[in-house]
């Protein structure tokens, strides 16, 4: 009888390990591409998500990753469900825009490509990176200081105040700006803030000084001549963490008027230009 309990569990012990060999068999068949897909998610988000160790001084690696803004992949939400394409109607005709936020913290991400029609690669850089605060403050009422604080060589030193709503603090940004253009009309530009250390200017108490942003812009004329390629690859930690009315504020009704805040100066610009 014993002899017969023995056999009958070695047959149950053969048909488990039976069948776990199969199930491991599968999963192994199944595990490049898994791995190949959580390969593709992880290098995606490091390329298009700067960390806020890499801000401070603007590198090489920094210029190249402008000069590929325009070629660069845009988000496949199939593989990260945390990016979310704004609709077409809340974004400037001629561009995709698309954004996410990081969990468990006030850092968001966006990524804009596309073609803005019948305005000027002029229009388009002096609204992305002009420092007159006259200028800003007529297009953009959250602009509540902006200034060169210094320049040297290529790059120079700014200082950015934006209005938050109520209850919220203001932000303040000082960070470091280079801007590279060539005879063709295409320019790139790259924008991270400033080290901690480096900051010469004392903190204004009632201001949240911003450590965790990067801007990296491209744009170029079209090739029909009648418009401008665009590419924006954007970063920003608010600090501190955001109620969620905020960030659905922001992303239903902040970022959709500032972005037609800006197409319409940029628009305006151009005619000007012309």
């Amino acid at each position: 009888r014993s002899r017969s309990r023995s056999r009958s569990r070695s047959r149950s012990r053969s048909r488990r390990t039976g069948h776990l060999g199969e199930e491991s068999r599968s999963k192994r068949r199944s595990m490049p591409s898994r791995y190949l897909r959580l390969c593709v998610v992880v290098l995606v988000f490091c390329w298009i998500a700067p960390s806020k160790s890499e801000t401070g001084s603007i590198t090489d690696e920094d210029m190249s990753i402008c000069h590929g803004l325009l070629h660069q992949d845009i988000p496949d939400v199939s593989y990260d469900s945390s990016w979310k394409e704004l609709p077409r109607g809340h974004v400037p005709d001629g561009l995709r825009v698309w954004g996410k936020l990081e969990e468990g913290s006030a850092a968001t991400t966006f990524v804009a490509s596309g073609t803005l029609h019948n305005v000027t690669s002029s229009a388009v850089l002096a609204t992305f990176e002009g420092t007159n605060f006259t200028q800003r403050k007529t297009w953009d009422p959250s602009c509540l200081a902006l200034n060169v604080i210094s320049s040297h060589e290529t790059d120079q030193v700014v200082r950015w105040v934006t209005d938050l709503p109520w209850p919220l603090s203001d932000r303040e940004y000082i960070f470091r700006r280079r801007i590279v253009c060539r005879e063709d009309g295409s320019c790139i530009a790259v924008s991270k803030t400033v080290a901690e250390e480096s900051v010469l200017i004392a903190r204004d108490p009632s201001l949240v000084r911003v450590r965790d942003f990067v801007q990296y812009s491209q744009i170029r004329p079209s090739k029909d001549g009648k418009g401008v390629d665009v590419g924006l690859l954007y970063r920003n930690d608010l600090e501190g963490s955001l109620p969620h009315w905020v960030v659905k504020w922001f992303s239903n009704i902040g970022l959709p008027i500032y972005l037609k805040q800006i197409e319409k100066e940029i628009r305006s610009h151009s005619s000007h230009v012309k």
